[in-house]
């Protein structure tokens, strides 16, 4: 077979394999398309009837309940009786109207009959003439009586809180709704109205259509009274799941089967012209390549037979511009190889190399500083005596965080492929704390030669701002070791913080040591430079200014030789979040109780409030739940790892199983899921650190 055939075969054979396979792929996207609509359709007709539904609800309810309100005004002035109950369910146009006593027992109905003992169904109800409700509604359930009539209920207490007045609507209504979607939609065939357990409520159905279901689709609507205890005890809702309306229609496909049927049809006539089209673009398209590829023929024979590699193909359109495929491939042919697999090479061991430097370098710089501490609070602790431990522990667990922050850094495989390490995730936090604790961790190691004075820091930390906690502890980190290394092991290293106004925190390092020349002041914070120093990688003036300004502040320095140098960091501060507080506050009739498994905390508590009760752990305070009565009569403070450690029940855990208003208390108050949580939960945060400054008071 002649090559021309081949390629003429070829190139028809792919066109008409590629449209048909093209059209077949549109065909059943649109196929898609048309069944996603249309079920799209219906499931916003089914969610529109729903929210209809609760529309409905709620204007039943409200119609209830000023039915009961004029009921009890007039039952306050006059004694009503079956009859005149009657008469008024038809003037208010509610369907049944029900007086109870304080016992639960029917004394009046408009219907006449004696209905069941109300608190049977929900003994909640008392709190009606308890005066703990102004009123309670119910969700659409079966009628006591009459279980295949459905019916919302709203009952409100007597002026007196003797009596119960009881108000029933029935659905009615909204059934009718209902038959008018079946009858106004052809493919609707019926639909359902559930409970959460599947008690149908509502059913309406076309006969005519009942054997051509082929879809079923739900919706799932909360009802405007989702908490129903008699609900639970009738078995309409199972455990603590809000009462919901299940919403189910049946369809049929036969207006989808008409409409792919129209789209079939019009594909088979689009597919029949365009492979005719392709059968003589195919001749066209295989003249046009053979004369190409002929020439490229020609130069790849010559230079295979005489080894001249210097010789190029004759390209029929040399610009640039060219869109041709086969001009371009001969012009990477006669131009490409000309050293760019050398160069690339090169190129491509050089960016490692740098990478690979660069990384190790921030890993020797950065883990130098907190490494030293630890070894120094190590060797200290062998030595102090006892009441100093808690704070020397303070300081080493504080070292191994950070060093645990610049390992999680530079831990992803994908930072070694850039010059850049991995960003570390912003907190929320209190930076004066964070800047705190960096300066106790110096305090530690400076020479005795140097002098190291810090003001300005709260005993209770205040300052909230939005930082990469890591990288800022990092940046003051590498100031001071930075000011200590200046002045030979000698002078004043003043540290220094105050709140510039209500929206910048200012923290200034200065020293006296040989300072930095005015030629060089420009070019501090750029990356690789070391000024004097043996060793210096170069990177720890710019990662402290990289970290400032990424958390949205400015980083500059001030310098004088011979007579020191002043670094300013300023911070933007952020508004005290409304889920903190520093104050606990106590009702009349409530106690509190703290759950910590730190002795010095709970000494703490117990100062602040010495009627608390305390526990060390979440399962001492769970097997004491049942003899502590009402859960509402507490206050709670919660660690959020008390005792069980990080696999047990955890503060959080607690908070949502119980579902009650708490208080957080915790170290780790700038995990932005706890933070997260603690919203919302509706609970309030402590943090820790701010302990000395929380106070307990009692509610008037």
């Amino acid at each position: 077979m002649r090559f021309s055939t081949k390629i003429f075969i070829t190139i028809v054979g792919m066109t008409m394999l590629g449209v048909l396979l093209t059209s077949v792929s549109i065909y059943e996207v649109a196929k898609h398309l048309y069944q996603k609509e249309y079920t799209k359709l219906y499931q916003e007709r089914l969610e529109l009837v729903a929210r209809n539904f609760i529309s409905v609800e709620e204007e039943s309810l409200q119609t209830s309940l000023n039915a009961a309100k004029l009921i009890r005004e007039l039952e306050d002035k006059t004694q009503l009786d079956s009859s005149e109950l009657k008469r008024l369910a038809t003037e208010l146009s509610v369907d049944g109207i029900n007086i109870i006593d304080a016992n639960g027992k029917t004394l009046q109905a408009s219907d006449g009959r004696t209905h069941q003992n109300l608190y049977s169904l929900c003994s909640g109800y008392r709190d009606l003439v308890d005066g703990k409700k102004e009123y309670q509604h119910v969700p659409l359930v079966p009628d006591v009586l009459e279980s295949g009539v459905v019916a919302w209920f709203t009952l409100l207490p007597s002026k007196n809180s003797h009596h119960i007045i009881d108000i029933r609507n029935n659905f009615e209504n909204f059934s009718q709704t209902l038959e008018q979607l079946t009858e106004d939609n052809s493919d609707i065939v019926h639909v359902t109205l559930k409970s959460p357990t599947g008690k149908i409520l509502g059913d309406v159905k076309n006969p005519a259509l009942m054997n051509e279901v082929t879809s079923t689709l739900t919706f799932t609507i909360t009802a405007t009274v989702p908490d129903c205890c008699e609900c639970r005890v009738r078995g309409f809702v199972s455990g603590d799941a809000p009462y919901s309306y299940k919403f189910v229609a049946g369809l049929t496909n036969l207006s989808l089967k008409k409409s792919i049927a129209t789209l079939r049809t019009k594909f088979i006539w689009i597919v029949s012209i365009l492979l005719f089209l392709s059968f003589i673009l195919s001749l066209w398209l295989t003249k046009i390549l053979l004369r190409k590829i002929k020439a490229i023929q020609n130069a790849v024979d010559s230079i295979a037979e005489s080894g001249d590699f210097s010789k190029r193909i004759d390209v029929t359109d040399d610009s640039k511009h060219s869109q041709d495929e086969l001009d371009l491939l001969a012009r990477r042919f006669n131009r490409m190889f000309d050293g760019l697999q050398e160069a690339q090479t090169k190129l491509i061991e050089a960016e490692k190399s740098e990478a690979r430097a660069a990384v190790g370098a921030q890993v020797a710089h950065d883990i130098k500083s907190p490494l030293t501490s630890m070894a120094l609070a190590l060797n200290q602790l062998q030595q102090i005596i006892p009441g100093a431990g808690a704070e020397m522990f303070s300081l080493l667990s504080h070292a191994v965080s950070r060093i645990s922050g610049i390992v999680k850094r530079l831990g992803s495989q994908g930072a070694m492929e850039s010059n850049t390490l991995v960003v570390e995730a912003p907190k929320l936090t209190l930076v004066d704390k964070l800047f705190f604790d960096v300066a106790q961790e110096h305090a530690l190691k400076m020479p005795r030669s140097q002098k190291f004075n810090i003001t300005g820091f709260n005993a209770v930390p205040e300052i909230w701002s939005v930082v990469q906690v890591t990288e800022v502890q990092t940046a003051l980190s590498n100031i001071l070791n930075n000011a200590s290394e200046a002045m030979n092991n000698g002078g004043v290293i003043e540290l220094s913080a105050h709140k510039k106004n209500d929206k910048e925190y200012v923290v200034t390092i200065s020293d006296n040591g040989k300072g930095i020349a005015p030629e060089n002041l420009n070019k501090i914070f750029d990356r690789g430079i070391s000024l004097e120093k043996a060793g210096g990688s170069g990177l720890g003036l710019y990662q402290a200014k990289r970290a400032v300004e990424w958390s949205g502040g400015t980083l500059s320095i001030e310098s004088t030789v011979g007579v020191g140098t002043k670094i300013h960091m300023n911070l933007p501060i952020e508004k005290v979040p409304a889920f903190t507080t520093l104050e606990v506050l106590v009702a009349p009739n409530q106690k509190l109780i703290v759950t910590d498994d730190d002795p010095l905390i709970i000494t703490t508590w117990k100062k602040k409030y010495p009627t608390a009760l305390t526990f060390s752990s979440f399962s001492q305070l769970e097997l004491a739940l049942p003899d502590l009565g009402e859960l509402s009569d507490y206050v709670f403070i919660l660690d959020q790892y008390a005792g069980d450690g990080r696999e047990g029940l955890t503060g959080i855990a607690f908070i949502e199983k119980y579902q009650i208003p708490a208080y957080l208390s915790t170290t780790e108050f700038d995990d932005p899921i706890i933070q997260e949580k603690v919203k919302a939960l509706k609970a309030k945060l402590i943090p820790k650190p701010q302990l000395a400054g929380v106070s307990v008071k009692d509610q008037e």
